[in-house]
């Protein structure tokens, strides 16, 4: 077991780095996969580390970033630390090496600090193969899909005092829930989505907004698909990303990251991105219905 999967769980927000050094945080944020500014500061010299569900992206302080505003203050047995959860992260991408690695890279070149009692943080081992899963689901960029037709499309929007729709996008699998209730006005979109796609997640990422609801589906951390649903129209593809992510932009709703096997995954997608057999039949239309054997048959739904 690696260093990284042993660390402890951090109890407090702020303590003192000669009880919690630097190592032991990192190791902790990670383990936790947790979010948020975590500060350092011995003396007048101070560092700031920013993370993203643990994954550390960007560091800065005493004149340097990246990696090298981890290594300083490695090095540090006195001093105190303080992490804020809330912090609103920062645009800069200074650091894209696993933590892991930088650690290793730290003891290579004799940081005081970068190792746990001798042992290092060497680097990752790699994986084992993985047992054959099935094939990803094909994916073509699709137009947006209108539910009904343009002209009763306002009759049925609710009305703006009925608040937001009782119902959800589709019924979808409740799966394993990994993170709840994201608040989108907190979020870095795009590092949400890189993360996401680093831990090669498989399922959905879920929008509920105040009056729209929005799914981006993911197979093995690659997104295969889109659905946004704005009230009359439900969109998919690109025009779905793009309106699932303006919401977010604007800080509209809370999001939910649910995980899935890659059967079900697999399921979904072949089940919402069917092909229409019959649309808009009247019920007392009658219709031509591909058989089995490949001839056609009468259907008509009796009037009531």
């Amino acid at each position: 077991m690696s260093s990284i999967e042993q660390a402890p769980r951090l109890v407090d927000y702020k303590g003192s780095l000669d009880s919690t050094p630097l190592l032991s945080l990192l190791q902790s944020m990670q383990a936790q996969r947790a979010t948020g500014t975590l500060q350092v500061r011995n003396g007048g010299e101070a560092f700031s580390l920013f993370f993203l569900f643990g994954h550390l992206f960007h560091a800065f302080g005493n004149g340097s970033q990246g990696e090298e505003a981890v290594f300083e203050p490695l090095a540090w047995r006195q001093g105190d630390y303080t992490f804020d959860p809330k912090s609103k992260l920062p645009t800069e991408e200074t650091i894209t090496a696993p933590t892991a690695d930088i650690l290793a890279e730290a003891k290579r070149r004799g940081v005081p600090g970068a190792s746990d009692n001798g042992s290092g943080a060497a680097a990752r081992p790699a994986p084992a193969a993985a047992p054959a899963s099935p094939a990803v689901p094909q994916v073509s960029e699709r137009p947006v899909v209108s539910q009904q037709q343009a002209a009763s499309a306002a009759q049925a929007q609710p009305p703006a005092d009925e608040g937001p729709p009782a119902t959800e996008l589709y019924p979808l699998p409740v799966g394993k829930l990994v993170y709840e209730s994201l608040k989108t006005a907190f979020v870095d979109f795009p590092k949400l989505l890189r993360s996401l796609s680093s831990d090669r997640l498989t399922g959905y990422l879920r929008l509920t907004g105040a009056a729209s609801r929005g799914m981006i589906l993911f197979y093995q951390g690659s997104l295969i698909e889109s659905f946004y649903d704005g009230g009359a129209v439900v969109s998919t593809g690109r025009t779905a990303f793009s309106l699932f992510k303006n919401d977010v932009d604007r800080g509209e709703g809370s999001m939910d990251v649910i995980e899935l096997s890659a059967e079900v995954v697999t399921a979904i997608y072949q089940l919402l991105t069917a092909p229409t057999i019959l649309q808009s039949c009247s019920a007392t239309a009658r219709c031509w219905v591909p058989s089995p054997a490949g001839s056609r048959s009468w259907c008509r739904t009796p009037r009531s």
